[in-house]
């Protein structure tokens, strides 16, 4: 994800220069996903959008990306992406743990996009507008959640939504924002597992929130204890991802590290990752 860029570059392990597979009108994209079908569908975070870019493949090998996560943004505000594991499965699959990225080994994204959520360059809080969305994830039924950062809240729409499709409020109550269990302050980004339980990385309230299905409130699991550079504090923060024992792994962009919240131990985290910081 090239947002100073507005473009998507695609990397092969080991290479030593990126193919750009999307870049037509896209204004600051932040965050980025595969639906079940391997279609590329981007928070366009400028244009107040979510655009679907559609797949075509010419094999039918597919890949299911384990662990892909966003990392720590760098100066030039370049998503860096820490591990992809890639192994072959079959086009049949029960719902995945989290959105479940597979992709054609051989494939091309069609740069005729539509939008299916918010509209083009019209913000809003009615519930088919957005504000500045910050990332995009799927569920094993193909829903769709947004991560509606100047709204504080997280917008579920169902598969095959459109500009004009009302999404759903499933986590952050106040449009305002707030601090409050039944609040988020700027979230950035979430996960979401096999039974539709959020983890949501409140950015501004220095926290993550696991949110369950149809729950009016959200309670912390990692941080929540204010801005700081200590292993129980986090910086300003724009990724989150959970193993398969429900570990958090945050990545802390202000502190340029990447910090591991065992489950359970939301009192302090450990560092897994620390990211050098380069001028440009």
């Amino acid at each position: 994800m090239d947002s100073g860029n507005n473009r998507i570059q695609r990397w092969w392990l080991g290479s030593t220069y990126g193919v750009t597979v999307v870049s037509a009108s896209l204004y600051n994209p932040r965050g980025m996903a595969f639906d079940t079908s391997g279609n590329l569908v981007v928070a366009d975070q400028s244009y107040h959008r979510v655009v679907s870019f559609p797949v075509s493949c010419r094999e039918y090998k597919r890949l299911h990306s384990l662990c892909a996560f966003q990392a720590v943004y760098s100066f030039s505000y370049i998503t860096l992406i820490f591990e992809i594991l890639a192994a072959t499965t079959t086009t049949t699959t029960p719902p995945s743990t989290n959105s479940p990225n597979q992709v054609c080994g051989t494939a091309v994204w069609n740069s005729t996009f539509k939008v299916v959520a918010g509209t083009t360059s019209s913000w809003g809080t009615a519930s088919n507008r957005l504000n500045t969305p910050h990332d995009v994830t799927f569920d094993g039924y193909d829903n769709m959640y947004v991560v509606d950062y100047g709204n504080h809240r997280i917008q579920r729409f169902p598969s095959g939504s459109t500009s004009s499709t009302s999404g759903v409020t499933v986590a952050g109550f106040s449009t305002s924002g707030g601090s409050g269990y039944s609040q988020l302050l700027y979230p950035t980004s979430m996960f979401i597992d096999c039974n539709e339980t959020m983890y949501i990385l409140d950015s501004s309230n220095y926290r993550v929130v696991r949110w369950l299905s149809g729950e009016p409130l959200g309670f912390t699991v990692a941080a929540g204890h204010g801005y700081g550079s200590t292993l129980d504090k986090i910086g300003t923060s724009y990724a989150i991802y959970l193993d398969d024992q429900s570990n958090i792994y945050i990545s802390d962009n202000s502190n340029h590290r990447v910090t591991k919240w065992f489950n359970g131990n939301h009192t302090t985290g450990v560092m897994v990752c620390i990211i050098e910081t380069e001028t440009f």
